[in-house]
Protein backbone atom coordinates (compact mmCIF):
# COMPACT_ATOMS: atom_id res chain seq x y z
CA UNK A 1 0.00 0.00 0.00
CA UNK A 2 2.32 2.76 1.01
CA UNK A 3 6.05 3.00 0.38
CA UNK A 4 8.67 5.60 0.52
CA UNK A 5 8.61 5.83 -3.69
CA UNK A 6 8.47 9.26 -4.98
CA UNK A 7 4.90 8.53 -6.14
CA UNK A 8 3.81 7.37 -3.01
CA UNK A 9 5.44 10.31 -0.58
CA UNK A 10 3.53 12.59 -3.56
CA UNK A 11 0.42 11.10 -3.10
CA UNK A 12 1.08 11.17 0.60
CA UNK A 13 1.89 14.61 0.87
CA UNK A 14 -1.60 15.91 -1.24
CA UNK A 15 -3.51 14.17 1.39
CA UNK A 16 -2.14 15.92 3.90
CA UNK A 17 -2.50 18.71 2.03
CA UNK A 18 -5.96 18.51 1.46
CA UNK A 19 -6.86 18.08 5.16
CA UNK A 20 -8.02 20.82 7.74
CA UNK A 21 -5.37 21.74 10.66
CA UNK A 22 -5.95 19.25 13.53
CA UNK A 23 -4.45 16.23 15.34
CA UNK A 24 -5.18 12.61 13.17
CA UNK A 25 -4.48 8.97 13.23
CA UNK A 26 -2.74 7.48 9.96
CA UNK A 27 -6.32 6.16 9.01
CA UNK A 28 -8.38 8.67 9.38
CA UNK A 29 -5.62 10.54 6.95
CA UNK A 30 -5.61 7.36 4.71
CA UNK A 31 -9.69 6.71 4.52
CA UNK A 32 -10.94 4.00 2.89
CA UNK A 33 -7.28 2.98 1.68
CA UNK A 34 -6.07 2.19 5.13
CA UNK A 35 -8.62 -0.37 5.77
CA UNK A 36 -6.83 -2.64 2.37
CA UNK A 37 -3.42 -2.02 5.09
CA UNK A 38 -2.38 -5.51 5.85
CA UNK A 39 0.39 -4.16 7.93
CA UNK A 40 -0.04 -0.86 9.53
CA UNK A 41 2.52 -1.06 12.07
CA UNK A 42 5.14 -1.51 8.92
CA UNK A 43 3.13 1.37 6.94
CA UNK A 44 3.07 3.61 9.33
CA UNK A 45 7.24 3.11 10.76
CA UNK A 46 7.53 4.30 6.76
CA UNK A 47 5.13 7.39 7.43
CA UNK A 48 6.95 8.43 10.43
CA UNK A 49 10.44 8.24 9.12
CA UNK A 50 9.33 10.31 6.26
CA UNK A 51 7.71 12.47 8.56
CA UNK A 52 11.02 12.82 10.33
CA UNK A 53 13.46 13.13 8.28
CA UNK A 54 10.94 16.14 6.78
CA UNK A 55 10.03 14.87 3.40
CA UNK A 56 6.22 15.85 4.23
CA UNK A 57 5.57 18.69 4.71
CA UNK A 58 2.83 20.16 6.99
CA UNK A 59 2.66 17.78 9.49
CA UNK A 60 4.64 16.59 12.47
CA UNK A 61 4.62 14.02 14.52
CA UNK A 62 2.04 14.22 17.62
CA UNK A 63 1.48 11.77 20.68
CA UNK A 64 1.20 8.41 21.06
CA UNK A 65 -2.65 7.48 22.19
CA UNK A 66 -2.97 4.98 24.93
CA UNK A 67 -4.52 2.32 21.70
CA UNK A 68 -0.84 2.74 20.90
CA UNK A 69 -2.16 4.37 17.61
CA UNK A 70 0.45 7.35 16.93
CA UNK A 71 -0.96 10.64 15.98
CA UNK A 72 0.31 13.59 13.65
CA UNK A 73 -0.48 17.14 13.46
CA UNK A 74 -1.17 18.69 10.14
CA UNK A 75 -0.46 22.46 10.40
CA UNK A 76 -1.48 25.32 8.17
CA UNK A 77 0.53 26.54 5.31
CA UNK A 78 0.40 30.47 4.75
Amino acid sequence: MFTDSDADIEKAQRLINDMQPGVYELKQIFGEEWKENNDPTHYGAIFKKLVENNRLTNISVGEKKSNNHLTYIIIKQD
